[in-house]
């Protein structure tokens, strides 16, 4: 017997224009047990394909409009995500995939993202800049996915990520509880450091682009103080003078490629070489003869210094 195909939804915005125009597609469909002859690829392109995208984008226009003035960031993504997704199985399921997906993901991308996408990544509690301050990796990494074909929405999210940084690190080197205590300081750098590295690879997919975009940042604003430098030398001093007794290789090797990571962003390397070289004349005439592994580290530390 004939057999329909599961019907669509109630709330989606193609039941009603496929009910609306049930009767005019019965008479191309021929009558219950008769052979269905294929449509027309003139009537399907030049009728059902113009006027489906004409209704999914004044329906989703509404929808958006609504949505994203009721709901936060993530929210709004999500429900995109949503959408996108059910269409793109709408058009799978009925349509000539071939030839729609592509413009529906158009119409979709323009409405959901393309006419929002500022207010989405500047919204003041639940954007961008919220985002990156709390490290939401998950909503960084369905907007990167959403925003993804529109380039000029990742250029300003990477804009949002150099001032997020660069905010971070003015903050830091204004911090009291850090202006005498450079060992503090180094830690919270590099937590800092870390953190953003994870947003870029998990979020990002390792972009190279929001790679670059990071580096730039660290590395106009830790050249900005020259007490970073210090500070950084200073921390590797504490690490070979006092703390290396108590660690594993694992642990040293770990803590000193983070600050390696750092000293990376350093332009001007002579301020933070100066420095070493003093502690490190310093730490071989205190040193015990018997210290070996004191000896190794600081043939490590200096091959790694030099690799740069």
């Amino acid at each position: 017997g004939y057999r329909t195909g599961p019907p669509l939804p109630a709330s989606s915005p193609s039941s009603s224009f496929i009910s609306d125009r049930d009767t005019s597609n019965r008479s191309s469909q021929g009558s219950v047990g008769e052979p269905t002859r294929p449509p027309s690829s003139n009537v399907y392109y030049s009728w059902f394909e113009v006027n489906y995208l004409a209704l999914i984008r004044d329906f989703y226009t509404r929808e958006a409009n609504e949505y994203i003035d009721r709901h936060t960031v993530g929210e709004y993504l999500e429900k995109a995500d949503s959408r996108m997704r059910q269409e793109k199985r709408r058009v799978e399921t009925y349509m000539d995939r071939t030839q729609t997906m592509s413009k529906v993901q158009e119409v979709l991308d323009y409405v959901w993202i393309g006419r929002h996408y500022k207010t989405l990544i500047q919204q003041e509690n639940s954007g961008c800049k919220a985002m990156f301050a709390q490290a939401r990796v998950s909503e960084l990494r369905l907007m990167y996915s959403l925003f993804s074909r529109i380039p000029e929405a990742l250029t300003d999210i990477a804009t949002v990520m150099q001032d997020c940084i660069s905010a971070a690190i003015a903050d830091l080197v204004a911090d009291e509880t850090t202006v005498n205590a450079p060992v503090r300081f180094v830690e919270k750098l590099l937590a800092l450091r870390e953190r953003f590295e994870r947003v870029v690879s998990q979020a990002f997919g390792g972009s190279l682009e929001f790679s670059n975009q990071m580096k730039v940042a660290f590395e106009k604003s830790l050249n900005n103080d020259p007490k970073c430098a210090h500070y950084l030398s200073l921390y590797l001093d504490e690490l070979l003078r006092k703390r290396l007794k108590d660690m594993t290789d694992t642990e040293f090797h770990s803590n000193v490629d983070q600050v390696i990571s750092v000293f990376r962003y350093l332009i001007d390397k002579d301020v933070f070489e100066s420095y070493y070289r003093s502690s490190l004349c310093r730490r071989l005439l205190n040193s015990k003869p018997s210290a070996a592994n004191v000896e190794e580290a600081e043939k490590l530390v200096v091959g790694k210094l030099r690799a740069e």
